[in-house]
């Protein structure tokens, strides 16, 4: 459906019925740090051209995305009930009805797309460090109550560990949850007097899963780092003003 947009799809044994868009910079109208196809109108770019950009995406979709106003929340939207128009602070969507799309904007964050064996739902989640913290995850997953054990889960482009820095504070807040999320940040040395550590947001993101009961073998993770491909991926950490890619999941 996408084949005259540069995306990515999400590389999973998901159902015939579950479809995916993983979009990247290439194409579109943006110019300087936010080019070429930036989605977001929330980073300085022309309104205008954001939406000629999401025009262009949504010429390939069986209908529009629901656009998010993230705000690193831990607060979950289900798009089949009723909702009002004007409070879409929200940093996940779920949904089990044919063509509503679920839609994540990203720029290092993780995108994490759900679905089940059956394809009966679809979920789509930005997880930044703060919005793990505050189990957005399992807040997302606990509404959709489903059987965790048959659930599919899809980390899309994220910034890798090497490139993530965090304070203390972060190890500290994550530490007292789990001792096992201890192992996703490695010290750093000969930094200064603050102590710094390098985050591995998606190590976390699976502690989480499956402690939730997701088996091992249906959670995939694209590999592919936003702050090391900067030519196909919008990175905050290296670019600070800078675009945002959308991943995209839905029922066909």
């Amino acid at each position: 459906m996408l084949n005259n947009l540069k995306h990515l799809q999400a590389n999973w044994d998901a159902p015939i019925n579950v479809k995916t868009a993983i979009t990247t910079r290439i194409g579109g109208y943006s110019k300087n740090q936010f080019s070429n196809f930036n989605l977001a109108l929330h980073v300085g770019d022309d309104p205008d051209i954001v939406l000629k950009n999401r025009n262009i995406l949504h010429n390939y979709l069986p209908s529009q995305p629901f656009w998010l106003n993230q705000t690193h929340s831990n607060s979950v939207i289900n798009l089949d009930d009723k909702h009002n128009p004007l409070d879409f602070n929200y940093d996940a969507s779920i949904s089990k009805t044919k063509h509503q799309i679920c839609t994540v904007m990203s720029a290092d964050c993780l995108p994490i797309l759900l679905t089940n064996v059956n394809g009966i739902f679809v979920a789509a989640i930005h997880a930044g460090w703060r919005g793990l913290l505050n189990h957005i995850i399992t807040n997302t997953i606990n509404m959709l109550n489903a059987d965790n054990s048959t659930m599919l889960a899809y980390i899309g482009p994220s910034i890798c560990q090497n490139h993530f820095e965090v304070g203390s504070n972060v190890f500290n807040s994550f530490n007292s949850i789990s001792k096992k999320n201890a192992d996703c940040f490695k010290k750093q040395t000969g930094i200064g007097k603050e102590v710094k550590y390098n985050c591995n947001l998606i190590e976390l993101a699976k502690i989480e899963l499956l402690s939730l009961g997701l088996n091992p073998k249906n959670i995939w993770i694209s590999g592919e780092c936003t702050y090391c491909n900067s030519e196909l991926f919008y990175s905050y950490r290296k670019n600070n003003v800078t675009g945002r890619i959308a991943s995209l999941i839905w029922l066909e």
